[in-house]
């Protein structure tokens, strides 16, 4: 069916070694945000009986050499060979074929810059179940820790967020702000609990098949969602992951249905 991707992961999983060819094979890859979000839409579930929960709690071992760079890029090739998807608030599309590999890097001063690959710094200790393993040495964000970068996304994107760097060092541009800050602060959450509600749900969204998505077990439960952001206190997007948090159920089997639970928790 077009737009169904079904992820071949024996390059990685399947292969003697597990790891990355030329890779130092003391640093770890550690898929982050949008990239963590497709390899969970792309795979979904089914990926869970070959990924293993760890006790990974900290990422200062994380690839952070330009060195690295093309061994990050192939692992991107083989684990992602279909187009990118484009996540359900629909905020961060890539062209086909040209999205980019969202890692995460122990520090500021460990980020590189190259076409291809997106750096975000993680400094903070992180709850338990913050990883998967899907080969040796090589990490993806839990369907939890997930969620809480999507709320980190969606507040680093929203108008309200540039707007307010914007204003910085500006004075008597207050007018209209309360009102603006609330009317995207909404929409941030809603976006975001659409996204909650798809990984808890029965489905996964597909932009361009016949009804636009396809059936899948869950990711996780709104319960786990909840738990992980009660132990992450303190990151980045927390607050806005608690928020839509406590509007998720589980359950839903569709966009339509999502939309219907929305409207009706209003």
């Amino acid at each position: 069916m077009r737009g169904a991707r079904v992820l071949n992961t024996k390059t990685i999983l399947g292969t003697p070694s597990g790891s990355i060819d030329g890779m130092d094979t003391k640093k770890k890859l550690y898929l982050a945000y949008e990239k963590a979000f497709e390899y969970w839409e792309t795979i979904g579930p089914s990926s869970r009986r070959s990924s293993a929960p760890c006790g990974v709690r900290s990422i200062d071992d994380a690839v952070s050499g330009a060195k690295d760079i093309d061994a990050i890029r192939q692992l991107a090739s083989d684990l992602f060979p279909f187009a990118s998807l484009v996540p359900p608030d629909g905020s961060h599309a890539a062209r086909a074929g040209v999205a980019p590999v969202h890692i995460l890097v122990p520090s500021a001063g460990a980020r590189m810059i190259a076409p291809g690959v997106v750096p975000h710094v993680c400094t903070r200790k992180l709850p338990a179940d913050s990883f998967r393993v899907i080969g040796r040495g090589i990490f993806v964000s839990s369907p939890e820790f997930c969620f809480l970068q999507m709320a980190d996304l969606l507040e680093r994107t929203s108008p309200r967020s540039m707007r307010a760097r914007g204003r910085r060092g500006m004075t008597g541009a207050r007018d209209g702000a309360a009102g603006g800050h609330r009317h995207h602060l909404i929409d941030e959450t809603c976006r975001l609990v659409r996204i909650g509600m798809e990984m808890c749900g029965g489905y996964a969204s597909r932009p361009g098949t016949g009804v636009g998505f396809i059936k899948r077990a869950p990711l996780t439960s709104a319960d786990k969602l909840r738990l992980y952001c009660d132990l992450a206190a303190g990151h980045r997007g927390v607050e806005l992951a608690r928020r839509a948090a406590r509007l998720l159920v589980d359950g839903s089997l569709s966009p339509m249905e999502t939309a219907l639970k929305m409207l009706l928790a209003d």
